[in-house]
């Protein structure tokens, strides 16, 4: 794929601590006023959803905590508390999980698990069923879920593997501290695919970015930390030499020159 970047480690476990606690603290007052997340009970199934532009998080039985981001959803597992720590998510969040030899800790997402060993991590799905982990400490074991013999690959501290189209790819030592600027509200990406921004643009701001030429999926996309949608798009199509027009909550992104959609 094509990268293109515009502005311009390995995360160590002290900021991604600090980061959760400022974040998750954030979210507990800003829960009160505005944000509203939504945790309830359906049986014993615990589940964890969040709205468009809210965060939410949650502390599990085993001290093991989560950060969800916008327009999320997490279920965890009936049995949680008396060791299927099993957790489904769906859209995006944070996991900092407390490790346990004995009853590992499985995060399954789209056709994606994750298998924590000893661990803090992200986990990220996409507008076109990819899904992207990035470790910030520790290990996790990601493999393709679908498939009729998955293989494990071991992802470490620094480390980002995507699963996309039935296959799993790393990339060594490129995770760094802006992973964490979700979590405060901010948007930032270092070669991140651009169907990724299309399912955050969904999550945070309700906005259904259209990409109407498939050659443009083709693009990487890199942009220093924002806080709105306006900028996000314009700095994309910028970028890719694309144009866009919108729709209400509909931006359609096409190859410049194409001419307006009918």
């Amino acid at each position: 794929m094509a990268d293109v970047s515009v502005g311009g480690g390995t995360s160590a476990r002290g900021w991604a601590r600090y980061a959760f606690a400022a974040a998750a603290g954030l979210v507990a007052f800003a829960g009160l006023r505005e944000w509203q997340a939504r945790s309830e009970a359906v049986g014993r199934t615990q589940v964890l959803a969040t709205k468009v532009g809210q965060r939410d998080s949650l502390t599990l039985s085993d001290g093991s905590r989560i950060l969800l981001a916008p327009g999320s959803r997490v279920t965890v597992a009936a049995g949680f508390s008396s060791g299927d720590r099993t957790v489904i998510l769906e859209g995006a969040a944070y996991f900092d999980v407390t490790h346990d030899d004995a009853h590992p800790f499985t995060v399954r997402a789209a056709g994606a698990e994750i298998r924590d060993i000893g661990t803090s991590f992200t986990v990220k799905t996409d507008a076109t069923g990819g899904v992207s982990v990035a470790v910030t400490h520790g290990t996790v074991a990601l493999r393709e879920a679908v498939s009729s013999t998955p293989t494990a690959v071991e992802l470490h501290a620094g480390d980002r593997g995507l699963v996309s189209a039935g296959s799993v790819a790393v990339t060594r030592g490129t995770v760094t501290e802006d992973e964490m600027a979700w979590t405060r509200g901010q948007l930032t990406y270092r070669d991140a695919p651009l169907s990724e921004v299309q399912a955050d643009l969904k999550r945070w701001y309700g906005i259904n970015l259209v990409v109407s030429d498939s050659a443009l999926f083709r693009y990487t996309i890199t942009i220093p930390v924002q806080q709105d949608s306006a900028t996000v798009v314009s700095t994309i199509a910028a970028m890719i030499g694309a144009d866009t027009e919108q729709r209400g909550d509909t931006v359609i992104l096409r190859s410049a020159g194409r001419g307006t959609i009918p």
